[in-house]
């Protein structure tokens, strides 16, 4: 799918090497975000974070990965345990957000997730991060408890 200029696709999880640069990317943007767990969020590193997500069958996993100009810039990872669809992971470089490129990476995940028959669809937001909350409340998200963590 070509959309101004970008390339969607559907990768596997023997393409996940291609996400892990990204994925730090956002583990910076979360380290400097978070409020009050800098030194936990700095050290949670990228296999230990998708072990879980790596553990799972390939059918009960979605993976889009958003090219442009020959670089990976995108992707967005979502998930089916039982009846609930997870989103991961959403994340696009900051060059390429206000296209609307988001949107269309939640939507198709939204879409996924349904056809596999999830009755709930959630996502976490990291603390310091709630100016995304807007976002995904275009697509219908709300706030459904908050968790304390002691630190």
């Amino acid at each position: 799918m070509l959309i101004n200029d970008c390339n969607i696709v559907k990768i596997s999880k023997a393409d996940y090497g291609r996400i892990e640069p990204m994925w730090h990317k956002i583990n910076r943007y979360h380290v400097e975000k978070s409020v009050h767990f800098k030194e936990q969020v700095a050290s949670f590193g990228y296999e230990r974070r998708m072990a879980p997500v790596l553990a799972l069958d390939e059918i009960d996993l979605n993976t889009d990965l958003v090219e442009f100009a020959g670089k990976d810039v995108g992707y967005c990872i979502s998930c089916v345990r039982g009846d609930v669809g997870e989103i991961e992971s959403l994340y696009l470089d900051s060059k390429c957000r206000g296209w609307g490129l988001g949107s269309i990476l939640l939507t198709r995940a939204i879409k996924w997730l349904k056809s596999k028959g999830c009755q709930k669809i959630q996502l976490s937001v990291g603390g310091g991060n709630e100016e995304v909350f807007d976002f995904y409340r275009k697509f219908g998200f709300e706030i459904s408890s908050t968790v304390l963590r002691l630190k």
